[in-house]
């Protein structure tokens, strides 16, 4: 059975981490909120509230457990009593680390932005290292979404040459199969495939892409990312094909996302460069068979038949599970420090509950034409709006 996710936000949008990164600070004493979390403001708060009070946990929200609200609780409280959140040992729960995450994330963008590149690049290793954490952590915490860490902490690995990146994609594609109730498996396979080329595993890579082709010919987004990634990788032949396949694909009318444009720049930034790969011969011809996919042709297996089919190693990966519900008498000191850093009034942030809707990602208020979660992302960079710019701001405590 797939576990609850937290009320009012579904699955965030994916949003590699970047040097666009900002940090807004909210008045405090506002409880802290993860642009990885799966609550909003106001529901921490909530949560804080009933166990100071010993109202009854299970009455908090529908959607949350009596577990689920002592846990958010308790974490929450140990971010409060923190103190310098930046300057904090990586020790504590997921929360926590995830605190540490943003903090120094923050500390890295002010450095850049004052010129002192190398302690914002000790910063924001510093930030990735506390995701690193988390991913290795056997504890999960019911206030956070955890694919975009995983995914985070293998996209800094992977960086380094780290091959560590493939098993935190593993474990990122097991999370969702096993704790969301949202199925964007095939953009986990899709992002797998994609490390395990950046990682120089090119058959396994190709192989991996071809047959999620086949799977959902008819996705415009995989010829998106194909087109996009693959001449970064030294095979631009095969990007300007999916171009080239995505520009018919969308022709057809299959264009809810207005990709026509990007594919169609995409296409020109292949132009005519040769392959500098060593990749398998018969791997690239597979993948080329595949990008040739009749668009109303689709796999019969459901996504998650396909994952486990195309990796086994699913069979024996680490997944996360709550840690066990706080004892009453931890509760009863949890709920007695709870009182003493509580606001007066409860937290009612209409800015934070309506930014729910970008899935737990906390974005400013925006200027000019409004951008929908499914469109190209105006930062050019072929993504939806939803998995780039749209998690580029990170809200933190002070």
């Amino acid at each position: 059975m797939r576990e609850r996710s937290c009320p009012a936000v579904r699955r965030p949008s994916r949003a590699p981490p970047g040097d666009g990164i900002q940090a807004f600070v909210p008045a405090p004493p506002a409880p802290f909120i993860s642009r990885f979390a799966s609550c909003t403001v106001t529901v921490i708060d909530r949560c804080m509230r009933a166990v100071a009070s010993g109202a009854a946990l299970a009455e908090v929200d529908p959607d949350l457990s009596d577990h689920e609200v002592a846990l958010i609780a308790r974490d929450a409280l140990e971010v409060a009593e923190a103190g310098d959140i930046g300057e904090r040992d990586l020790e504590g729960s997921d929360w926590l680390l995830s605190a540490v995450a943003e903090a120094r994330f923050k500390r890295s963008h002010d450095l850049r932005g004052r010129g002192d590149a190398d302690r914002a690049k000790a910063a924001w290793d510093g930030g990735a290292l506390a995701l690193e954490e988390i991913a290795a952590s056997s504890n999960r915490s019911p206030a956070l979404v955890y694919e975009d860490i995983f995914f985070e902490a293998a996209q800094s690995l992977a960086r380094r040459g780290d091959k560590l990146a493939l098993v935190r994609q593993i474990e990122c594609l097991a999370e969702e199969l096993t704790h969301t109730t949202e199925n964007n498996v095939r953009m986990e396979l899709r992002d797998l495939a994609l490390f395990y080329l950046e990682l120089g595993e090119h058959r396994r890579g190709l192989e991996l892409l071809a047959e999620t082709l086949r799977h959902a010919p008819a996705d415009p987004w995989a010829y998106n990312v194909i087109a996009l990634r693959l001449p970064r990788l030294g095979l631009p032949s095969l990007g300007k094909l999916a171009a080239e396949r995505g520009l018919e694909l969308v022709r057809r009318g299959r264009d809810p996302e207005r990709l026509s444009d990007r594919l169609r720049d995409l296409l020109r930034e292949a132009g005519t460069a040769e392959d500098r790969s060593d990749a398998p011969v018969d791997a690239l011809q597979d993948l080329r068979d595949a990008l040739h996919t009749h668009f109303d042709v689709e796999g019969s297996a459901s996504p998650e038949e396909l994952a486990r089919r195309l990796v086994p190693e699913l069979g024996t990966a680490r997944v996360k599970q709550l840690p066990a519900m706080p004892t009453p008498e931890v509760l009863a000191e949890v709920a007695e420090r709870l009182r003493r850093v509580l606001p007066p009034k409860p937290v009612t942030s209409a800015w934070a509950d309506l930014r729910a809707v970008t899935r737990g990602r906390m974005v400013p208020p925006r200027r000019g034409p409004k951008v929908g979660r499914n469109d190209p992302c105006p930062c050019g960079s072929g993504k939806k709006y939803k998995k780039c710019c749209a998690g580029k701001t990170a809200l933190v405590t002070s």
